[in-house]
């Protein structure tokens, strides 16, 4: 179970700004009960009423994020199921500014110990994304 953001350069160097991109924005690998975008288990943004959770918690399922215009991405932010004992507590990410050409961000990250926390991570490397 998941809810995301990205962190984006907002004054490089210096300080970041969360993107959170809608609903709408969002996909996924599945959905926990086929529940449509924004609804049930298909909710993930940051601070959302529930969180993504995928059909079967199976090594390769992810989550895709458009943040509606390429930015310079210094890393992400992550949160548990609200009100729900189920959250990730490790991942990997990879960044595309076209969808087609992607890139890892540096192996494993460690994430979430409980639902509600957000926890940052930074990438090794800011990327156009």
């Amino acid at each position: 179970a998941m809810r995301a953001g990205a962190l984006v350069c907002q004054e490089c160097p210096g300080g970041s700004l969360v993107v959170n991109p809608p609903e709408p924005s969002r996909d996924y690998t599945s959905v926990w009960g086929a529940d449509k975008k924004g609804h049930g288990h298909a909710r993930s943004m940051l601070s959302s009423a529930q969180s993504w959770n995928p059909a079967k918690y199976v090594r390769g399922q992810y989550m895709q994020m458009d943040l509606g215009r390429v930015h310079t991405v210094t890393g992400f932010v992550t949160q548990g199921r609200h009100n729900f004992q189920e959250w990730v507590t490790k991942l990997g990410v990879i960044a595309s500014a076209d969808g087609k050409h992607w890139n890892e961000m540096g192996g494993l990250f460690v994430a979430n110990t409980d639902s509600d926390s957000q926890v940052s991570n930074r990438i090794p490397y800011a990327v156009e994304a």
